[in-house]
């Protein structure tokens, strides 16, 4: 697998960085190797929050990115302030129950929360929580 860089981003209080933490160590639960870097500003709520997770076979050299293959925008100023990272060909993944605006570009793949999406983040949930299964077995079960 080449790495695969995702850029996650929103504000305050919509678990961007636990959604990315989650990524992470479901990819590492599959022996990936993993980087996840967090941002936020001071606020506990409300303020600008993003981070970037790399997950690839091979050694991650650094966690800056400064294109993505996948943007998770979960907020309106994100989608606009960080669509320009995404590489053509690239995915798109907006929260749309806040965005309901189309995607601006041609030259990557939409999505709108797709009901995948929404059960993956209920994986990444229940890993937060401690629940006993593995992400794939999971996967098997809701297939």
């Amino acid at each position: 697998m080449a790495a695969k860089r995702i850029f996650i981003a929103g504000f305050g209080g919509q678990g961007i960085l636990l959604i990315g933490q989650m990524l992470a160590y479901a990819a590492m639960l599959e022996g990936r190797e993993v980087s996840w870097m967090p941002s936020y500003g001071p606020e506990m709520r409300g303020g600008t929050a993003n981070c970037t997770v790399i997950i690839s076979d091979h050694p991650i050299a650094s966690p800056i990115v400064t294109e993505v293959d996948v943007l998770l925008a979960m907020n309106g100023s994100s989608l606009e302030k960080f669509l320009p990272m995404v590489v053509p060909g690239g995915e798109v993944i907006v929260n749309s129950g806040i965005i309901t605006d189309k995607v601006a570009r041609t030259d990557v793949t939409p999505g709108f929360g797709t009901p995948i999406f929404w059960m993956n983040l209920q994986i990444a949930y229940d890993l937060a929580r401690n629940k006993p299964k593995h992400p794939v077995e999971r996967l098997a079960v809701a297939t």
